[in-house]
């Protein structure tokens, strides 16, 4: 089994990454000077700064992202959550029934959860305010800098499906999931959703050409 993730995250996974770095490339033509983006990124910027520097990985909130994400996936791949437990300072838990998953493992160190419910929020129609993109800008930033401090090698939850198929697939997941979040704040939801289904387009055709050697 070991041997088989280590082939996927060498011939799907890598592919797939590479194609979204590129479109992450083109994506950076899209973003100008206009007043919303500049929110988003200059607040953004800022709290990535103070999160990595003041936000420790054993503070209440970081845990309690961490575990929500578990629990968010646990349900999307139609697990029951049964518990969550967070204690500041020392960790959390989360409990479900079922068989687990690499996804609802790994969901913590990939998924952006404060800034997809702000995405949601937009559906209420106030995404065109400076405010909003600030704030989504923040939560992008506070999403991202947790994560970074939750993925060294040490984890359980990377060392369960071993770390190079681990990394492999949280770096895919993250260019994914944190591009999206980029697109919109660049064009809106038609950018976000231009920026995956391009994304996967070029990736596929990667990994079809990659087998027709």
């Amino acid at each position: 089994m070991r041997f088989i993730r280590v082939l996927l995250a060498l011939l799907l996974f890598i592919p797939l990454s590479y194609s979204f770095v590129l479109q992450l490339i083109e994506l950076s033509s899209a973003f100008g000077l206009q007043q919303p983006q500049i929110w988003f990124w200059g607040v953004g910027g800022g709290m990535l700064l103070f999160s990595l520097i003041f936000v420790k990985q054993s503070s209440f909130i970081a845990i309690l992202k961490h575990e929500l994400c578990h629990n968010l996936f646990a349900i999307l791949t139609l697990r029951k959550p049964t518990g969550l437990h967070v204690t500041a300072g020392k960790g959390g838990e989360f409990q479900y029934e079922g068989k687990t998953n690499f996804l609802m493992i790994l969901a913590p160190y990939f998924f952006p959860l404060l800034s997809s419910i702000m995405m949601l929020i937009s559906l209420l129609n106030i995404q065109s305010h400076n405010l909003f993109f600030a704030l989504l800008g923040a939560t992008t930033a506070f999403d991202l800098s947790t994560t970074l401090k939750d993925l060294h090698p040490r984890q359980t939850d990377l060392r369960k499906y071993g770390l190079f198929f681990s990394y492999c697939f949280i770096l895919l997941a993250v260019l994914i999931f944190y591009g999206m979040v980029t697109a919109y704040a660049a064009g809106g939801y038609g950018a976000s959703g231009h920026y995956f289904i391009e994304g996967m387009a070029q990736a596929w055709g990667r990994v079809v050409q990659l087998f027709n050697y």
